[in-house]
């Protein structure tokens, strides 16, 4: 038996090949969509960010969420696609956790700006779901303080 670790991209095409069994139309079009994309940026850029792949789908699914709505139609699938992209999404980093870090920060180097407080966040929440926004107005306040 193979030990190799499966490739993201024949990992997709384990759930295609589950869900054409299972019978799940809307998984398996989700399921090929991810390849897509994955198989695009794989050729795109010489080289595959899942994450990346992820949040684009999820920037999508919510565009196409919010039209559908408006127009009065039905988003059922949509939304489940959508649960499933943001499972495979790292949990966001939290205000309070935001908070502790630049409190740290700014108590360990008083004479700091905001650009380095957010160098700073960016570097201890790599591959994490940073709020840039959030973050930036809670940098702001504790230099204001």
């Amino acid at each position: 038996m193979d030990d190799t670790p499966m490739t993201p991209i024949e990992y997709y095409d384990s759930l295609i090949g589950t869900a054409i069994k299972a019978g799940d139309k809307d998984m398996l079009s989700l399921f090929r969509l991810v390849k897509s994309e994955m198989t695009k940026q794989l050729k795109d850029k010489g080289s595959l960010d899942q994450q990346s792949v992820y949040k684009t789908m999820k920037k999508h699914l919510l565009e196409e969420i919010d039209g559908l709505e408006k127009a009065g139609r039905d988003v059922i699938v949509q939304k489940k696609h959508l649960a499933w992209i943001e499972e495979q999404l790292p949990a966001p980093v939290s205000e309070e956790q935001i908070r502790l870090a630049v409190k740290e920060y700014v108590l360990d180097y008083p004479d700091t700006n905001i650009g380095k407080i957010m160098g700073h966040l960016k570097l201890i929440f790599t591959g994490k779901t940073l709020d840039m926004s959030l973050a930036n107005k809670i940098a702001k306040e504790a230099l204001e303080q």
